[in-house]
């Protein structure tokens, strides 16, 4: 099982990342459910969202040690049909991640690192946040920030989040692991999110809650 690293927590939190080198067929066969697995991948055009909707479910397998099927709120956020757990899932180039919890509301983003952040960057992050960005590691500092808003966007379950104006993240340098605060302002309860992050070399992730 290539889970490539995975963490449980003091506070309830557990999560995967896997490393996404099988085939569509060995997936399936990894999986406590093959014969429903191959008949639901065939929902999905492409080979790459074929593998990503496998490895995520092999993860919340691991991981919950369940086989309840993953559904979605209207608003596209996944939830265990017997409710064991609160889950996020996340996906990018060659790699996928879960997490979840068994009552707090959650949310993971795993993100490739590649330079096409930098022509999307005015468009997520404010003057402030632009103007926190360490220069010496750009990239990975606005995939950071990137990530964050994500992960806050599914933990919050909100339609029509505006991740610039209404997501704000407190200064902070990048390091290979860490912690960082970012507030929202989209609902009345502007409530405060701690994220903590990863940094590889092929990826960043982070989760909050």
């Amino acid at each position: 099982m290539p889970i490539i690293q995975q963490e449980n927590l003091p506070n309830g939190i557990m999560w995967a990342i896997w490393r996404v080198d099988e085939s569509i067929d060995e997936l399936i066969q990894l999986s406590k459910k093959p014969d429903e697995r191959k008949a639901a991948i065939t929902q999905f055009p492409h080979e790459r969202r074929k593998l990503e909707y496998l490895a995520t479910r092999l993860i919340i397998e691991h991981l919950s040690h369940t086989t309840a099927d993953i559904e979605y709120l209207p608003n596209g956020k996944p939830f265990l049909a017997d409710h064991s757990y609160q889950i996020s899932l996340s996906h990018t180039i060659g790699f996928a991640a879960a997490i979840l919890h068994p009552n707090e509301t959650i949310g993971i983003d795993i993100e490739a690192i590649l330079p096409r952040i930098l022509k999307i960057k005015e468009k997520f992050l404010s003057e402030q946040e632009l103007n926190h960005t360490d220069s010496n590691q750009e990239i990975v500092h606005l995939l950071l920030q990137w990530s964050a808003k994500e992960s806050v966007f599914k933990a919050m379950g909100e339609e029509e989040v505006d991740f610039k104006t209404q997501l704000h993240i407190e200064s902070f340098i990048p390091q290979t692991s860490g912690i960082f605060n970012l507030k929202e302002s989209r609902t009345t309860l502007q409530k405060n999110y701690s994220i903590s992050y990863l940094v590889a070399e092929n990826f960043v992730m982070t989760w909050a809650m």
